[in-house]
């Protein structure tokens, strides 16, 4: 089996259908594709299994995250490389070859992103810019400038859309359960790097992501996320006076300044979201909320 296609449903079942029929026409016999349903409140893992008999549909009994959807996915896997993929993407071309041939071309690759474009022709992402000694400047590039793009190692893989050669993932123990939802795909790629993987971006490839399809945009749980895994992050890949900056930084000018913010648009069930983050943090209380 040389490619398994792995995707997370979670109540979401009509993006996934859409996901799966712009799928079909690029499979490849010796490719598989397997569909982890997030415990959905509705048994919607039955409706795919009987819509689409070609996937592989596995059932969890209860909501583990992004990171533990995936694993479930893995330890099903046959494939020799994984794409992970959101089952909000719409396929629209090949883009799976150039992703396949530049793994098989470079051993030293751990993982590739392909260019992801939005729905209404915007870029979500075009590569990442260099990161920061203290994992504080952490920007997805999201312009196209055409002269600009290439076939390039970069800092950061997208979790949207990421192909990895099973034996990358392998040798750092699978994707990071312990953020439960935001910033793994950040950890697992500077996990891959202290490995000695390089990181790929291959705009060669496209795919179309609607984006936000499971929380929302602007969500107390997206705040919630997103305020502690960011704290865990530094946590977790900074050591010595590098994190201890970082953190202090973050909880003495970062909270305050976003505090402010919510408070001046009066988005106070956020604000609440986003300080109960902090606190978890501080608690070490981490995994699903």
């Amino acid at each position: 089996m040389t490619l398994s296609i792995i995707t997370i449903n979670y109540n979401g079942i009509a993006y996934t259908r859409k996901f799966l029929d712009s799928l079909k026409p690029f499979m490849q016999d010796d490719w598989e594709v397997i569909v982890v349903d997030n415990a959905s409140r509705q048994d919607e893992a039955s409706l795919l299994r009987q819509e689409y008999p070609w996937i592989k549909c596995i059932q969890s009994t209860e909501n583990v995250g992004f990171s533990g959807g995936n694993n479930i996915g893995v330890d099903s896997a046959q494939g020799e490389y994984l794409f992970f993929i959101n089952n909000d993407v719409l396929i629209s071309s090949d883009c799976f070859s150039p992703l396949l041939q530049k793994l098989q071309s470079d051993k030293g690759i751990g993982a590739i992103s392909p260019r992801i474009k939005n729905l209404d022709g915007t870029y979500n992402y075009t590569g990442c810019a260099p990161l920061d000694r203290y994992l504080m400047r952490i920007h997805y590039r999201t312009k196209l400038i055409p002269e600009e793009q290439k076939s390039e190692e970069t800092p950061l893989i997208h979790g949207a859309a990421v192909m990895m050669p099973a034996s990358a993932l392998h040798s750092i123990g699978g994707w990071p359960e312990i953020y439960f939802l935001y910033s793994e795909e950040i950890d697992l790629s500077l996990h891959l790097k202290r490995k000695g993987y390089k990181l790929w971006y291959e705009p060669k490839a496209e795919l179309l992501h609607i984006g936000s399809a499971t929380v929302g945009k602007k969500s107390a749980m997206n705040c919630y996320y997103n305020s502690r895994n960011r704290l865990l992050l530094y946590s977790r890949n900074l050591s010595g006076w590098q994190k201890i900056y970082a953190l202090i930084y973050h909880l003495c000018l970062t909270v305050p300044h976003n505090s402010l913010q919510y408070l001046k648009r009066r988005e106070t069930s956020l604000l609440k979201a986003y300080l109960e983050g902090v606190k978890d943090f501080l608690k070490g209380r981490f995994g699903k909320k």
